[in-house]
Order: C-alpha cells, then sequence, then structure tokens
C-alpha cells in the first residue's frame, strides 16, 4: 500500500484470488487456460457461478453457468463487429435461443430445437419491418409473416424446396390478394386477378 499522496504501485501477478473468511476462494482474476484474461466469480463451493472475460480476438464476454460450475449456461458477447449477443444453453451445450444486434441496426431473435438446428426467427430489419420466420427440420424457411414499412402485412407458404407456394397480402389500401402457385413458380389462381 503506498502513503498518502504516493505514486499508485503496480502488483503482478498470474492470478489473484479473493478468499471468504473460512479461506474458500471466492474470486479469481487470472488467465484462462485460453491464454486470455478472465474475472470468475465463484460459489461457496468453489463452483464457477460466472466468468467475465476476453478472447484472443479481444472480443468481451460475460458467462453465467449452472450449478455444476462447469456448463455454460447463458452469455453475452461482443463480436469483432462490436455487435451484441445474447446466448441461451441447455444442459448440453446446445444454443436454445439467442438475440444479435446486428451492425446495420437490425435486432433477432432466434429458436433453436434440441439438436441446435434454427427453426424460428423474429427480427426486425434496419428499415424497421418486423419479420417473423418458422423453419423444417432441415432449417429450410417454410412459412414467413412479414410486415412493409407501410405496414402492409404479408404471408408466405414454401414448400420443401424453398419456392413459394402460396401469399396472402394487404396492401396500404386495405386490398387483399391472395396467390397460389404451382411448383414452377406458375400461378394457379390469384384473387383478385390481374
Amino acid at each position: 500500500m503506498g502513503q498518502a499522496g504516493a505514486p499508485g504501485k503496480v502488483v503482478q501477478a498470474e492470478r489473484f484470488e479473493v478468499v471468504d473468511k473460512d479461506g474458500k476462494p471466492r474470486a479469481s482474476l487470472g488467465m484462462a487456460p485460453s491464454g486470455c484474461p478472465a474475472l470468475f466469480i465463484l460459489d461457496k463451493d468453489s463452483r464457477i457461478r460466472a466468468a467475465l472475460a476476453v478472447d484472443p480476438g479481444g472480443s468481451p464476454a460475460l458467462l453465467l453457468f449452472d450449478k455444476d460450475g462447469r456448463t455454460n449456461r447463458a452469455g453475452v458477447v461482443v463480436d469483432p463487429s462490436g455487435s451484441p449477443a445474447f446466448l441461451l444453453q441447455d444442459t448440453k451445450r446446445q444454443v436454445r435461443a439467442g438475440m444479435l444486434l446486428g451492425p446495420d441496426g437490425s435486432v433477432s431473435l432466434g429458436l433453436f430445437d434440441k439438436d441446435a438446428k434454427g427453426r424460428a426467427g423474429l427480427g426486425v430489419r434496419p428499415d424497421g419491418s418486423p419479420e417473423l420466420k418458422l423453419c423444417d427440420a432441415a432449417e429450410k424457411y417454410r412459412a414467413t409473416v412479414t410486415l412493409a414499412p407501410d405496414g402492409s402485412p404479408v404471408l408466405g407458404l414454401r414448400d420443401g424446396d424453398g419456392k413459394v407456394r402460396a401469399v396472402m397480402a394487404v396492401g396500404p389500401d386495405g386490398s387483399p390478394e391472395v396467390t397460389l402457385r404451382d411448383k414452377d413458380g406458375k400461378d394457379l389462381f390469384r384473387a383478385p386477378a390481374k
């Protein structure tokens, strides 16, 4: 400890530990096994419950662990482009939900199945228009609901090959439109007829 008015001192070490009154580690500041600086917060049984780290590429992350202290269940990261993301993982460390704010101002929420395949997405584009996408087990878009910037809703349904087969829309003037297409994209039905 320096004297009052004296310049600050630098203390260097590979790791610092904060211990409780019984001498059990409760926090650790040092280098993670990956070689990156990290702050670990431990529970009363010295299991990791939270970590604040910077990865080799310089991206920061806050990770929250399950009661076993080994399984990361939630995290907030900022990727190299500066985009923040929030991730939720199951007990098998599969991402099940994620939210991302893109560098273009778009925001998206993705929901994943037990095999970490994207099944649903909700987003707001840079122009402010929202979109909902539903995917099949092969992660192909099968249904989309969008609102154009003018507020006009559009429902699109696709086949297993990703081809649009049905569209329902309401124009800005309130007029509805329905289109059904065959597998080659040719109109089978359109109302009102054009």
